[in-house]
């Protein structure tokens, strides 16, 4: 079985009903969160085991081992 890493983009309420539904999904591991603020990224991060922290979201999409990234920013942030 393959595991995919899992990163989220976004701290707020979506990310983290986001983080909880990707611990019931075998194949998955939330792997890196990016925030805006490194500090909100690392609260993240220490909430739900996430091995990487960026206080940029271009950090995280830039990771060669992120394989799918998940956008939780406002929908008016998406294109951004």
């Amino acid at each position: 079985m393959n595991i995919y890493n899992w990163g989220i983009l976004g701290t707020g309420y979506i990310a983290h009903k986001m983080a909880e539904a990707l611990s019931f999904v075998p194949q998955a591991k939330l792997y890196a969160v990016g925030s805006r603020n490194i500090q909100t990224a690392l609260d993240f991060a220490g909430k739900f085991k996430v091995e990487k922290s960026y206080g940029s979201y271009e950090e995280l999409v830039n990771d060669p081992d992120v394989d799918i990234v998940y956008i939780a920013t406002p929908h008016n942030l998406h294109y951004e």
